[in-house]
């Protein structure tokens, strides 16, 4: 996980309040704020508390419902105390560093994950290939806004960049969402593929079978286009900006195949988020342009 987006979901966590106290006669009191702040830690997956949780979970605080409870043996109070302590300090320090140590984050920001390689030059051909589309896409007279670089976020191969509207954010979002709904196509392909080599499959069949697949890929990525086109663009008879945006939708899928990603600002609305796949559910992403006929089918079967 990166620093930046530690760093929003500890913003994230109601940190007030939730330290577990000792009070007289061995009890521990404020059980239930500090098993909300550990629920809280769970759900947006903050591991790096696992062992310690776990040791909560099977001490004496998670055997009551009630804000408090009294444990008479010393040596297990304070063990659950020092742990509780741990969690909440650490925290409160990390969301104190971070605010001094990470720049502050723009909503109109694409964060894009490289894909890992130890050969540099890889690295560069990657950067200048997505910065060379991404500017192709916002020059366009209808989009016309600008690309800066952020940040590079610090041992990872994340970048953010600035591409100055939510339009721009947005438009871009669509892109990688067909990017990566073909790319999961690819994959499924080439998966097949390597079955029938595996069985044997006649070559010349396997030729066949090879041809097509790219004949509906070059289908797929001309209905993907021209649905970009329909839903960003007044102007919606430019080839010129059709090609433009099928070569970056071929660009973002191989960067995705080989583990790349394109991401939203965490700080971005709700909608703009919504415009980009779940990296995390990839191979399940399905075509935007297949939904609207698929409910409509849908919807005629049922009168």
């Amino acid at each position: 996980m990166r620093l930046t987006e530690v760093n929003y979901k500890i913003e994230k966590l109601n940190l007030s309040n939730s330290f577990i106290k000792i009070t007289e006669g061995n009890t521990l009191s404020n059980l239930i704020n500090f098993k909300n702040l550990i629920g809280e830690v769970e759900k947006y997956e903050l591991s790096f508390y696992n062992t310690e949780i776990n040791k909560l979970k099977n001490s004496f605080i998670y055997s009551t419902t009630q804000d408090s409870i009294k444990e008479y043996t010393y040596e297990k109070l304070i063990n659950v105390y020092n742990i509780s302590k741990y969690i909440v300090d650490s925290l409160n320090s990390l969301k104190l560093v971070f605010s001094k140590l990470l720049p502050t984050s723009d909503e109109n920001e694409l964060s894009i994950k490289l894909p890992t390689t130890n050969n540099f030059e890889n690295l560069l051909k990657d950067m200048n290939k997505i910065e060379k589309q991404l500017s192709i896409i916002v020059n366009d007279k209808e989009v016309d806004t600008f690309i800066k670089l952020n940040k590079w976020e610090y041992g990872s191969y994340w970048i953010d960049i600035a591409l100055g509207t939510s339009f721009a954010i947005s438009l871009i979002g669509s892109i990688s969402w067909s990017a990566a709904y073909i790319s999961s196509l690819i994959k499924k392909d080439k998966e097949h593929s390597l079955y029938l080599q595996k069985i044997e499959t006649d070559a010349q069949m396997l030729s066949a079978i090879k041809e097509k697949q790219l004949l509906y890929l070059e289908k797929l990525y001309e209905t993907e286009v021209l649905h970009i086109q329909e839903n960003y663009f007044e102007n919606k008879e430019n080839n010129e900006r059709n090609k433009k945006i099928k070569d970056t939708i071929k660009l973002f899928a191989d960067i995705i195949q080989r583990g790349g990603e394109f991401q939203p600002s965490l700080i971005s609305p709700k909608e703009i988020k919504d415009s980009y796949p779940d990296f995390k559910n990839i191979e399940h992403i399905p075509s935007k342009v297949l939904q609207i006929p698929e409910k409509r089918e849908n919807q005629q079967e049922q009168e």
